[in-house]
């Protein structure tokens, strides 16, 4: 069943898909603000350099064709609209339809942990300190909307603004009022509705949400999915920002879907203290998590004393 299930996440990943973004006029404006060039492309949508036009103000603007059949950035609005100007998240600006694109306008932020790791290598205990500490209470916030993430990754996570030195000492002596930002809410989803005060049914569906390499091992066997599952991306994204890999990174396959299922096997064999190998201190969070149930509520504060002790 998992081979199955596997196999066809990676056949859908494999298909080809339109341009994010159509062709558009040089003097675009998606309300008062001016689009400028590309800085960014993800599997639904682009994201642009942009103006307003009325004080110079540097912001983002993430495009996705109208006509393509899954519409991401209204969810994405959504959720944003719901978050209120809560700490961490891009503030929205705009939103709309306009040349034939849904559009977003938000806060321009910093480079993400990716960006950092690259230019600057693995980060030590302090700074995932840090990290682990704003993503969970990202994370929480979040779940408390009664949304899931679904993508937790280094590529998700972006700093305020471009540090101005170094980035990873810059990051371990922020002062109180910082905030890592978490992005990219196009697959997020809701868990709970409101109106008869129930979990959402589990939605039947072929394979994994996300990405692959960091997502939990229930999402990728297509199971119900819940809170702990965003956590379970957290400590992968974690050990990949510790070592600069995961045990399943270097897989290699004749295809996707076989990479994909091998990178579930692997999943599935290592034990958590294996998957932690050269960061045992997260080895107690990766228990914790993997033991919940998809409905069960993550207990935080426990969670955020165990991620304090990393070292």
């Amino acid at each position: 069943m998992l081979r199955r299930v596997a196999g066809r996440a990676a056949s859908r990943a494999g298909r080809s898909r339109p341009p994010n973004t159509g062709p558009l006029p040089s003097d675009c404006r998606f309300g008062g603000y001016q689009l400028g060039a590309r800085i960014g492309r993800g599997g639904f949508g682009d994201v642009f350099a942009g103006e307003e036009l009325s004080t110079g103000r540097q912001v983002a603007i993430k495009l996705q064709r109208a006509d393509q059949r899954t519409a991401r950035i209204p969810v994405e609005t959504e959720f944003l609209a719901s978050t209120a100007g809560a700490a961490g998240f891009p503030a929205l600006l705009w939103s709309g339809e306009a040349h034939g694109h849904h559009a977003l306008v938000m806060a321009r932020l910093g480079p993400s942990l990716k960006d950092m790791q690259q230019a600057q290598g693995q980060l030590r205990a302090e700074a995932l300190r840090t990290v682990s500490e704003h993503v969970l209470s990202r994370l929480r916030t979040m779940h408390e909307l009664h949304w899931l993430h679904m993508d937790v990754k280094p590529a998700n996570i972006l700093l305020p603004a471009p540090p101005p030195h170094g980035a990873e000492d810059w990051l371990r002596g922020q002062p109180e009022g910082f905030a890592m930002h978490l992005i990219d809410f196009g697959l997020s989803r809701k868990w709970w509705d409101s109106s008869s005060e129930t979990y959402l049914p589990h939605t039947p569906r072929r394979g994994c949400i996300g990405t692959v390499r960091f997502a939990s091992i229930a999402n990728q066997c297509a199971r119900p999915i819940g809170r702990r599952d965003d956590l379970e991306s957290l400590a992968y994204t974690l050990i990949f920002l510790r070592s600069g890999a995961l045990p399943w990174s270097g897989v290699k396959a004749a295809s996707k879907a076989e990479r994909f299922q091998r990178m579930l096997d692997i999943k599935l064999r290592l034990s958590v203290e294996d998957v932690c190998t050269g960061f045992p201190t997260l080895a107690p969070f990766l228990h914790e998590v993997r033991a919940m149930h998809w409905d069960d509520r993550p207990d935080y504060d426990m969670l955020r004393k165990l991620l304090r002790r990393l070292g």
